[in-house]
């Protein structure tokens, strides 16, 4: 989040909370929300989901990546192992991003 908002990304991330031993997020809505969601002038918009390099992906989250990517938005699940692919998307636009027309 640090190195996305040095890059000039605004940034929406909820938390998990830990209940004992259990962790959730107090939202209301559908479950399996992305993590983030990230909104660059030039570079777009993203919708990352954030997992540890032996972390799962649910159900639930698969669910909202694929509807999200089929209504067009640019979807990832990031780990560490992925650092370098992160910093190069934080830095430019993806391919197939185009910026509006000024006419």
């Amino acid at each position: 989040m640090q190195l996305a908002n040095f890059r000039g990304w605004r940034v929406h991330h909820t938390r998990t909370v830990q209940v004992g031993k259990n962790h959730f997020t107090p939202v209301v809505g559908d479950r399996g929300f992305v993590d983030l969601v990230m909104v660059h002038p030039a570079y777009g918009c993203i919708f990352v989901e954030l997992k540890t390099d032996r972390g799962r992906v649910s159900q639930h989250q698969v669910d909202w990546l694929d509807l999200l990517e089929k209504t067009g938005m640019e979807v990832h699940v990031w780990r560490p192992q992925n650092w370098d692919e992160i910093t190069a998307r934080l830095a430019s636009p993806p391919a197939r991003f185009e910026l509006p027309s000024t006419d």
